[in-house]
């Protein structure tokens, strides 16, 4: 913008305006990384404006002919002050506390200012609130978020740059942590991108220790871990549930009470602390869903339970959350019809209220009043919201902002395709196009396509992107699953070097250098297209095997061909499984082989997705004939998996009965598909079937006691853990290992389906290889699989997740620091090769004990395996 100044000159001048904030839900959880929480932004606003100094103009202040600039805010003098430039640098005359957050916005816009070429001046930056009461007091209203967001907004005017939404955010979050210690930047989020939104935060400390050394432009381009916002369509004009605000006229410090609650200390305060985070992000997360169905039943209850938690949160760190004054508010609340709670940090300032159509919102606000609450005229502010994924009721629009890709999806770069060996990674292979103008406009958003592959309108591509989402949303790395219950048993004088370990595997009939692959994900749209590549670079990068996702999109129409092709041709030596379900059949098995130039092919049994999924297939009964004429058609090995609720030892007879030779078991503990699927739905009514299925660990149990039974030796597993044979077997000419872990030999196998069984089961398990995946987070549980029998351990969750928050350069990194660990891990319990763990020493304990016993294995003989190595 620009204006005529006094003497003729033209005067610069740049302005923006940010709304207030409230929480929802998950304030103090939200502080934490990767946890939850409901924010609304609301119809009052702090507006900034920047306007050039002018030497010599009638409205400059000058001294000793030097252009001084002036920060003023409207009623706090406490954040008033004149500045100066020195070195290029502004820098204020006197220190002002309550300037710090807008000279914080000053010096992070004019890195990025500098960074880009702009010349540097001299300006005033004047700002109005509305979130105070007439003596300036706050309401509580997140005006620190308002004023950092108003600021670099009218800053990016002023200097036109122009940013994303997402690298807007970024670069004011950077600008906050530079002034304030503590917050999750969910306000900060709420300011920017209005409405109501579902957010969690960065990890701070990773975006702390990178404004060391990386420039801010680089930053801001970055994905970044934990991060996330999507919009609920919730709480405004067009919905049945809306908010009210009443304020206790008791100003809280936010800073102070989040400090105290993470300062918890003591183990046991340790322990409830991190049940309080798990119980809110499921509190959260079924508001979240509540809200979007406009339910009022399900909003209420979900908003009890915050309310419930806070105070057991208060209980235990003795804080003051809920004071007499919040609780009050809560309880008019309820006595009119509608649910309330504390929002924010508590200790004062506001409360809020849900209220459906039938409650009296004026008996509610007469009620605060003898109280001494004051009820505050707001609502959602919906004209300012900056278009983002969906959260529940449109989940094929919805994204992770830490996952651009998730974004509109530009092109991979059309640079040469790799035929021996490719350039490191490159996280520019996708790009988001959502842009905005100048600053506090809403922007545009474009769609482009993918080597020709349409960007919307298969359902079935749609749900592609639906599953990307929920698994992203749904993935904790340090979630407790039945690999914990797990250990190995130390031997001090283990007396292997590490460089002397060899982690390498042999598996359908070639030499893997890792034990552990990316096992199947995703493709079938524009966007797992792109992520499709980049696992394809990570993969060739660090020689590691890939897994295809489904590729039945792809099968049904051509045009989504390319984002399985992509794997080959930024692979093209590395190992590939195809993937495919049963009801494919041949042609279908054989097309999606050839589709990807692939190495083998993994045949997917899903049945309990598909029972859950809305468009899901409900008849099964085809699927062993089917599977049984694909291995005897396929040119390549077949490994017949699951996608996470396990394999029995009853269902891997029945698939030995039809010729497959490898299995993946594929276990519960990881993304749970069900859930997903539930999540798909609008009345979510499966939510009884989270957690179906049996753990990977138990899985790989079962067909260890299932190996015995076969061999004739029940006894050693059943009596005293002695007698455990060699856990590798003979070997076919091609070198490939078709006999594994405790599985029995070749000569179980039945000489045609005609030895099934009435009930499908054959008299013996036969000898597969069996790989392992579900559920695995560190390369401890990948060890802990080697050892329980795997020949090789897939992953997908942690993977993505990784290259979610940190790109296919990030995931290079990881899978090479993972082989590094699984060699010293193997070291660590005297295994110099992956053969040899199988004769490590486990303890198992908890649940996972308690039902591998009641499927027949002794838990006590896996404590005691190396005293068979002679």
């Amino acid at each position: 913008m620009t204006g005529g100044g006094a003497s003729g000159q033209e005067v610069r001048s740049g302005i923006a305006a940010a709304p207030g904030k409230l929480y929802v839900a998950g304030e103090y959880a939200v502080v934490e990384h990767g946890h939850p929480a409901i924010l609304v932004a609301v119809n009052r606003w702090l507006t900034a404006k920047v306007t050039e100094c002018v030497t010599g103009s009638d409205g400059a202040v000058v001294a000793d002919s030097e252009p001084v600039g002036r920060i003023h805010s409207q009623g706090h003098p406490e954040a008033s002050v004149t500045w100066r430039r020195r070195a290029g640098r502004a820098v204020p005359d006197l220190e002002q506390p309550g300037a710090a957050f807008i000279l914080s916005v000053i010096h992070s816009v004019e890195e990025l200012a500098t960074e880009s070429g702009k010349a540097l001046t001299i300006y005033d930056v004047t700002i109005e609130s509305e979130l105070d009461d007439k003596s300036g007091r706050k309401y509580g209203l997140g005006s620190s978020a308002a004023v950092t967001v108003a600021t670099m907004r009218a800053l990016l005017d002023f200097y036109r740059l122009d940013l994303t939404p997402m690298q807007q955010y970024k670069l004011a979050f950077a600008a906050a942590s530079r002034a304030q210690k503590v917050g999750s930047g969910g306000d900060i989020a709420a300011s920017l991108f209005g409405g109501c939104i579902r957010f969690t935060a960065v990890e701070r400390q990773w975006v702390v220790a990178r404004l060391q050394d990386t420039p801010l432009s680089e930053l801001i381009d970055m994905p970044w871990p934990g991060l996330s916002v999507a919009r609920l369509h919730a709480l405004g004009a067009g919905n049945r549930l809306g908010f009210m605000v009443g304020w206790t006229g008791d100003p809280a410090s936010t800073p102070n009470l989040v400090s105290r609650v993470q300062g918890r200390g003591a183990a046991e305060r340790e322990r409830m602390y991190h049940d309080f985070l798990d119980r809110s992000d499921a509190c959260v997360n079924a508001l979240a869903d509540a809200l979007e169905a406009d339910d009022e039943r399900r909003t209420y209850d979900s908003i009890r339970q915050a309310r419930m938690l806070l105070a057991g949160l208060s209980t235990f760190t003795g804080t003051l959350i809920e004071t007499p004054m919040l609780r009050e508010l809560a309880e008019v609340a309820e006595a009119h019809g509608g649910a309330g709670k504390s929002s924010g940090a508590g200790g004062g300032d506001c409360g809020l209220a849900i209220v459906g159509p039938e409650v009296d919102r004026d008996k509610i606000a007469q009620a605060w009043r003898e109280k001494g609450i004051v009820p505050l005229d707001l609502a959602l502010d919906e004209a300012n919201q900056i278009e983002i994924g969906s959260w529940g009721a449109d989940p094929g629009k919805a994204e992770s902002a830490d996952f651009p890709w998730f974004s509109a999806l530009a092109s991979p770069h059309d640079g040469d395709r790799p035929t021996k060996t490719m350039a490191a990674p490159n996280a520019e292979s996708v790009e988001s196009v959502e842009r905005v103008g100048t600053a506090g406009s809403a922007g545009s958003h474009k769609n482009s396509s993918y080597h020709g592959m349409p960007t919307c309108g298969a359902a079935g591509s749609n749900r592609k992107d639906d599953h990307v989402r929920l698994a992203l949303a749904e993935h904790a790395d340090q979630r407790a699953n039945a690999f914990d219950d797990v250990r190995f048993v130390h031997h001090s004088l283990a007396s292997i070097d590490p460089s002397q370990v060899d982690i390498s595997v042999d598996a359908l009939g070639t030499h893997w250098d890792s034990p552990f692959y990316i096992n199947a994900m995703t493709g079938g749209s524009v966007k797992t297209g792109a992520i499709n590549t980049a696992l394809a670079q990570v993969a060739q990068a660090a020689s590691v095997p890939m897994a295809s996702g489904s590729q039945r999109a792809a099968l049904r129409d051509s045009a989504f061909e390319e984002s399985f092709a992509t794997i080959r041709q930024w692979d093209p030596e590395g190992f590939v499984f195809a993937n495919v379900g049963p009801d494919v059949g041949v042609e279908g098995a054989l097309a999606a082989v050839r589709m990807i130039g692939a190495d083998a092919l993994q045949i997917h049994l899903n049945s309990a997705q598909e029972i859950v999924m809305p468009e899901g297939a409900r008849d099964f009964s085809s699927w062993p004939d089917r599977i049984a004429a694909i291995v005897e058609a396929c040119p390549v090995p077949v490994v017949v998996k699951e996608v996470g609720f396990g394999m029995s030892a009853s269902t891997v007879r029945r698939l030995a009965s039809l010729g497959v030779r490898a299995v993946d078991v594929s276990g519960s503990g990881g993304t749970d598909f069900a859930h997903i699927e539930n999540a798909r739905r609008a009345g979510h009514e499966y939510a009884y079937l989270d957690g179906w299925g049996q753990s990977t660990v138990l899985c790989l149990l079962a067909l260890i006691e299932a190996g015995e039974d076969d061999d004739g030796a029940r006894n050693a597993s059943r009596s005293d853990g002695l007698g455990i044979r060699s856990v590798r077997g003979p070997e076919t000419s091609s070198g490939s290992m078709i006999a594994d872990a405790h599985l029995g030999g070749l000569q179980n196998l039945p000489a045609s389906a005609d030895a099934v069984d009435a009930h499908g089961a054959t008299e013996g398990v036969a000898g597969l290889t069996v790989f392992a995946s579900g559920g695995v987070r560190t390369p401890l549980d990948v060890v802990k699989a080697l050892a329980l029998g795997a020949r090789a351990v897939g992953v997908s969750g942690h993977f993505l997740h990784v290259l979610a928050s940190r790109g296919p350069e990030g995931l290079t990194a990881e899978i090479n620091a993972w082989k590094n660990q699984v060699r010293s891990l193997m070291a660590l319990v005297g295994a110099a090769t992956t053969a040899d763990l199988t004769g490590t020493d486990l303890l198992l304990t908890g649940r996972t004990a308690q039902e591998a016993s009641l499927l027949g294995v002794n838990p006590a003989f896996l404590a005691c395996r190396s005293r068979q190595r002679g």
